[in-house]
């Protein structure tokens, strides 16, 4: 059995993951920031994925035509909504 008197030089053995070198706390951060980058990814793809899907004319035209019905600024009246066109990235 090896003692180790603490002025000794070197890493705390307590601090050290032996199968790594890596210390736990740098290990948790890590894993933390991996999982944070996954799901900025994540919301990054689905963002992307209904702006491509805002794109087509028909998907456009329908949510224009329930938010107009929805959010009527005429009271008493009926908006129409023939067709939806354009861009919504420029």
């Amino acid at each position: 059995m090896t003692v180790r008197s603490p002025d000794v030089g070197g890493p705390d053995p307590d601090l050290i993951d032996p199968g790594s070198g890596i210390k736990p706390y740098r290990k948790r951060f890590r894993r933390i920031a991996g999982m944070g980058a996954g799901i900025l990814a994540t919301a990054c793809l689905l963002g992307l994925l209904l702006l491509g899907i805002l794109q087509s004319d028909g998907v456009s035209t329908w949510l224009v035509t329930r938010l107009a019905t929805r959010f009527n600024p005429y009271p008493g009246t009926q908006l129409t909504v023939d067709r939806v066109s354009g861009s919504w990235i420029r």
